[in-house]
């Protein structure tokens, strides 16, 4: 019994433990932290990045830092007039969808390459708007 009571007084070891305890309790607490940072943290970065690639932002990269519009002012077009090229890359951008926008571009590009086709310049203006509004958009035609 005297062995038993003399190690329940004897307190050398008690440092040890407190500082096992306060170890683990700071473990805990910097893993939690970086959870709490972390999740949100990667979120908006993948967040940033798909906006990135749907946006504007993207398109001036690959444009010398141009808008859609802006690209579009600078082709030469055969059939139509600048207020023309305007008004619609505005459409195309804003109230076309993404399906609607291929569907056009399909329409356009059979068009141009229909030698029974009356107007081929018009045509051609047509797929050269839609062109530039789906690499705005990051979308390619479908075969």
């Amino acid at each position: 019994m005297t062995y038993f009571r003399r190690f329940l007084l004897d307190t050398a070891g008690a440092v040890t433990v407190d500082w096992v305890v306060l170890s683990a309790g700071l473990i805990g607490v910097g893993l939690a932290a970086n959870g709490a940072v972390q999740t949100p943290q990667g979120r908006t970065a993948h967040e940033i990045a798909l906006m990135m690639d749907a946006s504007e932002i993207s398109f001036a990269s690959r444009h010398s830092g141009r808008s859609p519009r802006e690209v579009a002012q600078g082709i030469q077009l055969r059939h139509f007039d600048e207020t023309f090229k305007t008004t619609r890359m505005d459409t195309l951008l804003n109230a076309f969808s993404d399906q609607r926008l291929r569907n056009q571009y399909r329409i356009w590009r059979n068009r141009l390459a229909d030698p029974d086709y009356g107007n081929p310049d018009r045509a051609a203006d047509h797929v050269a708007l839609l062109t530039i509004a789906m690499d705005a958009r990051g979308l390619t035609p479908k075969p």
